[in-house]
């Protein structure tokens, strides 16, 4: 039984090029409004204890992304209260 997973943020395309990154470095597309709920979804169907969020670099967007992470905890919260992001 999986109890943990981890889920990529804001697309799989970084906006730096650091040389080091094995994170492709093509073009980036605008954050999906529903994905926090989508997470949220997931994390529920897959019955999971434990999840980890991360994400690529986007330097594009205000405050690189934090406000599109803070809703898919709030999300996260809301819909699996028991589960630890």
């Amino acid at each position: 039984m999986v109890t943990a997973h981890t889920f990529l943020l804001l697309g799989p395309n970084c906006t730096r090029n650091c040389a080091f990154c094995a994170v492709k470095k093509e073009r980036v597309v605008p954050p999906q409004e529903t994905e926090p709920d989508r997470i949220a979804q997931a994390v529920s169907r897959m019955d999971l204890k434990f999840c980890v969020l991360t994400m690529v670099t986007r330097d594009d967007l205000p405050g690189g992304g934090a406000e599109h992470v803070a809703n898919t905890i709030f999300a996260l919260r809301n819909r699996c209260p028991d589960v630890v992001p």
